[in-house]
Parts: structure tokens; C-alpha cells; sequence
């Protein structure tokens, strides 16, 4: 037994589980404001999470930042309902001012709670012996071992191929009409049974960039192509910026930088420096573009120049009219981004929602999407036209929120999402399972190095920012694990393959 952790991960997760919910529970509101039993159960999950990312850190140290426990701990949770909590701390004025109630009302608790016991089951899950089992069934695999590549030599054309499907399906995308921030609500329904399919061939530009990264900073024989690499990186960064997403600009250097520590297991704390100031480079020019992509007549959103000019013309121009952000500003840079990163109180409505309202006629089935998530994964919908369109955030916002105009839509947390499908046991279900595939990904692909690496990263997001439709995570396991299996071994060169580079 490790001294610095006596306790066995069962054990730490049942008292986190039976404090949070004495604190719930037990401890009445005058004992207890229920302000401090949020700061209490706000401070025990982020102990339990303090914790268990140490005892992962101790025990397996070789590349545990990219450990996806350790990221779902840190994006799933911490960020959205540790972090953002400070906002029940601040003065009511200025919280009022980003559309937030600073009330602390029963269903938040309960939701906290939610969250605890979550976080304590994928924590239990990610060290379970069933886990440890699987991961060991999958190492011993005769077909992993045939198809994964060890190393990473690259078939030639691979990159150029990676980079013209990607440029032609932006460019196509674009002149749909169904292109980031430019999209037109229309276009993307009428183009849902294949838009998925352009979306996969978009996302062959950031493959190649994480081929080149992976392939520059691999100590056996490294540090080729820098000059394509770069280039590559900029032509990501750009079509980050006709996305209208500020994510999307500063993705790419993300890659370099997850590329980089990969393969060297140190932190590139240049390119680490770079991507707060990707994002506040993207906010100043895409925070202008949002608002004058409604407001200029003159925008035409299934035309490249069109996009580029309007994007290039807003960030220049001093705005006349009186927005969102401009409100977001005056309550402060620290109150709007815990506003934009929490999510404890949208997604506590559901809970309180799902307590005291039935399931109104036309709902989501959201135990049997579950359920069938296998399924949905497999079966395109060319031939299922009624299978299910995750249009979850699009009823959460009618229906729990009281929010009948426009086509807006929410996420309501992978919590609320498994409350809805089966109370409190689905969501300790939900996040063991969660825990056992982190495992998969940590055990089995990582330790292979060359395209099982490919593999792990083609699976990481799934792991690790939980989407708020549960099922979904799922369809992207199946999805992306076969998808990265056989992308792997395309791209990769045999051993036994004469070496050469990649045009």
C-alpha cells in the first residue's frame, strides 16, 4: 500500500460520496447556509479530484498530463462546476449583468452532489480491477497487435492527400452554407445526412498536423519538415479564424504542443505561451465578426471573400450598437468567464425540472438512446432517417427553460443528461463507464506508441470533455476508435517497409 495514499480508490470515493451527501442532506439550512454548503461541496470535490489525480501521478508518471481522467477531471468537472461556483461569491449586481441568479437553490446542491458521485464513480471506474482486466485482454490482442503500427513512418502522399480532402471540404462546406459561425439553421438541416461526412474530411487537416508534429519531435530521427509543419499550422490557424470559433484558432497549437510532449514528455512552454495569446487574438477579431455576420447586409456566408472581408472590416470598426459582450465587459473580465465556463445552474434546471415535472409528449428518450448508441454509431442515416438528431439542447432550452423564440440551443451536462435517463444510478453508471474507457485509452494505446498514439488521440476529446448528450459519447468511442484503427494503418508504414519520407 502507498503511504501517501492509504486510502484504496473504493474507499476515498464512498466517504467523498457520504460527505457530500450529508452535506446536502443532513446539515440544515441554519446550521449551514446553503451559500456555504456550495463553498463546502465545492471544496471537497475539488480535494477528491486534488487527490486522485496525485495517486495517478504517483503511480504512473510517464505522460499523466495527457492522461484523460486527468483532463476529464480538470474540463469535465473542475472548470465547469468548481471553478464557476465563484460566481455565487460575487456581488449580485454584477452576475445579474451576465443573465446568472445568484441563488443557491436545492437543486444546485443536488446537482453538486451529482457531480461528486460522478466524478467519484470515473475516478473507481479508471481503477477498477474489470478495467485493469479489460485493458490487459486488449494488450494480449492478436488483432491489435497486427494492425496497430509501432513506429510512425509515414506513407508518402499522406500528408498531401490529408490536406486537399480537408481544403475541399472546407471550400464545399463554405459554399453550402453550413461552415462554423457562417452557418445558415436551413442548410444545416437540409444537409444532415451527410454534412458528418465533410465534418470528417475537414478534420484531416488537423490529422496531418498532428502527423507532422508527431514526426518532428520524435527523438528517432526528428525534427524534419519544420517548414511544412509551420505552414501547416498556419493554414489551421486561419481557417480557425473563417470558423468564427475562438477554440478553433488556438486548437492547432494545442496539437503541436500535445505532439510535442507525446513524444519527449517535457512541456513546450513556448508553444504553451502561445495559446492564451491565440485566444485573445481570436476574441478581438471574432467577437466583431459575430455581431456584423447579423448586421451586415453585404454578408454572404457561403462565400470565402465574403466571410474574410466582413471578419477583417468588423475588427477594425468601432462598434455603434450596444451587445452582449459590451454588457459582459461591464461586469468584468473575471465574472464573464466564469459565466461562460460554468455550468451549475443551467444544468441544475434540469435536475429540478426532472424532480418535479413529468417527461412532456415528444421528449428525447434518453435511457434508450443510451441503449441504443451501439446502434446510431454503426447505421448511417441515409438509412435511418428517424434515427435520433441530438436536438437535446434545442429541447432543454423550450422545454426546462421556459424559452420558446429563435433556434438557440444549451448544453445541459453530461449530469443533468443522466438524471433525466435514470436518476442518480445512471449517473454513477454513466461515469464508471466513463472511468473504464479512460483506462482503455491510458493502458493500451498510449504504451504502443506510433499508431496506437494516433488512436489515443482520436479518442481523447470523447474521454475527457464529456458531451452533455451522453449517448453521443459513445457513437464518438465506436466511431473514432475504428475510424483511428484504420487511419493508422493507412497512413503508417510496416516495419519491414522500406523508410522514406512523406511528400
Amino acid at each position: 500500500m502507498d503511504r501517501r495514499f492509504p486510502l484504496t480508490p473504493p474507499l476515498m470515493a464512498s466517504i467523498v460520496s457520504a460527505s457530500g451527501a450529508s452535506v446536502v442532506c443532513l446539515v440544515s439550512d441554519d446550521t449551514l447556509s446553503p451559500k456555504g454548503k456550495l463553498v463546502l461541496m465545492t471544496l471537497l470535490l475539488t480535494g477528491y479530484l486534488a487527490v486522485e489525480v496525485g495517486r495517478l501521478r504517483a503511480r504512473r508518471p510517464e505522460r499523466w498530463m495527457l492522461n484523460p481522467a486527468v483532463f476529464a477531471s480538470f474540463l469535465t468537472i473542475f472548470l465547469q462546476f468548481c471553478v464557476g461556483n465563484a460566481l455565487f461569491l460575487m456581488p449580485e449586481e454584477k452576475v445579474a449583468l451576465v443573465g446568472l441568479l445568484p441563488d443557491v437553490t436545492p437543486a444546485i446542491l443536488k446537482l453538486m452532489l451529482l457531480v461528486v458521485l460522478g466524478a467519484a464513480a470515473m475516478w473507481t471506474g479508471y481503477w477498477s480491477g474489470i478495467a485493469g482486466a479489460i485493458a490487459k485482454k486488449f494488450r494480449a490482442s492478436s488483432f491489435l497487435r497486427r494492425v496497430l503500427r509501432p513506429g510512425l513512418d509515414i506513407r508518402p502522399g499522406t500528408i498531401v492527400a490529408c490536406l486537399a480532402l480537408s481544403l475541399v471540404s472546407r471550400l464545399l462546406m463554405i459554399r453550402l452554407g453550413i461552415y462554423g459561425y457562417s452557418s445558415d439553421i436551413d442548410r444545416m438541416q437540409a444537409t444532415v445526412s451527410f454534412k458528418q461526412y465533410l465534418g470528417l474530411a475537414e478534420s484531416l487537416g488537423k490529422f496531418a498536423l498532428l502527423l507532422l508534429s508527431l514526426r518532428y519531435f520524435d527523438p528517432a530521427g526528428g525534427g524534419r519538415q519544420g517548414r511544412l509543419l509551420v505552414a501547416v499550422l498556419t493554414v489551421e490557424v486561419l481557417f480557425g479564424f473563417l470558423s468564427g470559433f475562438k477554440g478553433n484558432v488556438a486548437m492547432p497549437f494545442v496539437i503541436v504542443g500535445i505532439g510535442h510532449y507525446l513524444m519527449r514528455g517535457t512541456i513546450p512552454w513556448r508553444i504553451v505561451a502561445v495559446v492564451p495569446l491565440a485566444i485573445v487574438v481570436a476574441y478581438a477579431v471574432i467577437e466583431p465578426f459575430r455581431i456584423a455576420r447579423y448586421s451586415d447586409d453585404a454578408f454572404v456566408g457561403r462565400d470565402v471573400g465574403s466571410i474574410a472581408d466582413t471578419m477583417i472590416k468588423a475588427a477594425f470598426t468601432e462598434r455603434d450598437s450596444y451587445t452582449a459582450e459590451d454588457i459582459e465587459e461591464s461586469a468584468g473580465t473575471g465574472v464573464a468567464f466564469l459565466a461562460r465556463v460554468s455550468m451549475t445552474q443551467i444544468a441544475s434546471l434540469g435536475v429540478a425540472f426532472a424532480d418535479e415535472t413529468p417527461l412532456p409528449p415528444g421528449s428525447p428518450r434518453f435511457m434508450a438512446d443510451i441503449l441504443l448508441a451501439p446502434v446510431y454509431a454503426v447505421v448511417p442515416r441515409a438509412l435511418w432517417q428517424s434515427k435520433e438528431m441530438s436536438r437535446h439542447g434545442l429541447w432543454y432550452v423550450r422545454e426546462v427553460m421556459g424559452i420558446e423564440a429563435g433556434d438557440t440551443s444549451v448544453g445541459m451536462s453530461p449530469f443533468t443528461y443522466l438524471y433525466f435517463a435514470g436518476g442518480a444510478a445512471a449517473v454513477v453508471a454513466g461515469f464508471f463507464f466513463i472511468g473504464m474507457a479512460q483506462r482503455q485509452l491510458a493502458d493500451v494505446f498510449i504504451p504502443a506508441g506510433g499508431g496506437g498514439l494516433i488512436v489515443f488521440l482520436f479518442l481523447f476529446r470523447g474521454t475527457t470533455l464529456v458531451d452533455s448528450v451522453f449517448y453521443s459519447v459513445i457513437i464518438e468511442i465506436i466511431r473514432m476508435g475504428a475510424i483511428g484503427l484504420a487511419i493508422q494503418y493507412l497512413v503508417l508504414r510496416a516495419p519491414a517497409d522500406p523508410a522514406g519520407d512523406t511528400a
